[in-house]
């Protein structure tokens, strides 16, 4: 059956993600990361965050997911904060997979320079989106129509629209 095979293809790539050495020394391990990104994929969720462990400058985990729209997933953003994620978008009549970085306006230099080596292995991890938006500018991160407007430049369509899971 369809979904049997979709579940068996996603256990196929979480054993490949486990396997893959990072580039960085970012920690990509913890295996909620995978289970919140098959959810994302296979449409139960309509967007995934994620950010660095309390304490930690490398341990990527789970920060929330949703099933909701924009406004719900823009909450979870802070200037405070790196953010990384993915989210679901409809462009004409076909779904698509958005990555996203956040780097809060608050966060130390040192911090944004650690995010840039560390994005390129959470993009990775997260495969099968299809383009990246990186956000630092605060209007843009807490304004949902401000956020769309850069959504339709980095998908390259006026016709987006925020797709909530199914």
């Amino acid at each position: 059956s369809a979904p049997a095979q979709e579940a068996r293809m996603l256990q196929g790539e979480a054993a490949k993600l486990y396997s893959i050495k990072p580039s960085s020394d970012v920690d990509v391990s913890d295996p909620a990361l995978v289970e919140g990104w098959g959810r994302v994929r296979d449409g139960s969720m309509s967007w995934l965050l994620l950010t660095y462990a309390a304490g930690s400058k490398t341990k990527v985990v789970l920060k929330g997911e949703g099933a909701g729209g924009l406004d719900e997933m823009l909450a979870q953003l802070s200037p405070e904060a790196i953010t990384y994620g993915a989210f679901r978008v409809r462009v004409g009549a076909a779904d698509r997979l958005v990555f996203l970085a956040h780097v809060g306006e608050s966060v130390g230099a040192m911090l944004k320079g650690k995010a840039a080596m560390h994005r390129i292995d959470v993009e990775s991890l997260l495969s099968g989106t299809t383009c990246s938006l990186h956000i630092d500018d605060e209007d843009e991160a807490m304004q949902a129509d401000v956020f769309m407007q850069r959504v339709r430049q980095t998908v390259g369509s006026d016709d987006v629209a925020f797709a909530a899971s199914s």
